[in-house]
């Protein structure tokens, strides 16, 4: 089972959001300047806002901002959590164990993917490539609860969903991190599903079909061209 409950991972979300919606006048402004910045973020991109702009969006001064949230990249994290929690229900399954895991992971690669086509701060960002810009800003610890969140939730599923032996740790590693990767391509499987006429959830799901009917299978070793000169 997943280290993590649903709640703690909305917890988590919640870190990065701060209180927008108690009656605090406190809690309304964060708000204010979470949703000008979402705004911008997704018409503009992230290398392209400055806090300058969130603040005129907001209507508060620039120094305002920066009370709620420290950095730029702070407000995006916010801005990600904040999509995020609004589609947290549809992987309530993730976390449900008596849901069997090969079955939790193909929902998950269906979801990660199709769910990436609605949210579009996300699809902007991925579209744009600038998730390594917004990495490199993050502090290096928040990168390392990251990485370690993402091995743990979905190495611990994969490991539950392979014969017991069969995959080791690093491999494991490994396929969990592709596997995460499969958000990148939503943009695309929305533009080539539209192209082949079926719906980008009807897309995902036989993605989701091919690429489990392998994944458990053994790492194959393929020669290379210093085998082939060694043969030679």
């Amino acid at each position: 089972m997943a280290k993590f409950s649903l709640d703690q991972v909305r917890a988590r979300l919640d870190a990065f959001i701060g209180d927008i919606d108690s009656d605090d006048p406190k809690a309304r402004r964060r708000r204010q300047i979470l949703m000008a910045a979402t705004e911008l973020f997704v018409e503009q991109g992230y290398r392209k806002t400055s806090v300058d702009e969130v603040a005129r969006r907001a209507g508060v001064a620039k120094g305002t901002v920066y009370l709620y949230y420290k950095t730029k990249t702070d407000l995006l994290f916010a801005a990600a959590s904040f999509e995020k929690k609004k589609i947290i229900e549809r992987f309530e399954f993730f976390f449900d164990p008596s849901i069997p895991a090969r079955t939790r992971l193909r929902r998950w690669v269906v979801e990660s993917i199709a769910v990436t086509a609605e949210m579009p701060l996300a699809r902007g960002l991925l579209a744009r490539g600038e998730l390594q810009s917004v990495m490199a800003d993050a502090p290096p610890e928040l990168s390392a609860q990251i990485d370690h969140d993402r091995d743990a939730l979905l190495g611990e599923l994969l490991q539950e969903a392979a014969e017991p032996g069969s995959l080791p740790p690093d491999t494991i590693r490994d396929r969990a991190r592709v596997l995460v990767g499969l958000s990148g391509f939503a943009s695309a499987v929305e533009q080539v599903s539209r192209l082949q006429n079926i719906s980008p959830r009807a897309y995902a799901t036989t993605m989701a079909d091919m690429l489990l009917s392998g994944i458990f299978g053994k790492k194959q070793r393929h020669p290379t061209d210093d085998d082939n000169q060694a043969a030679e």
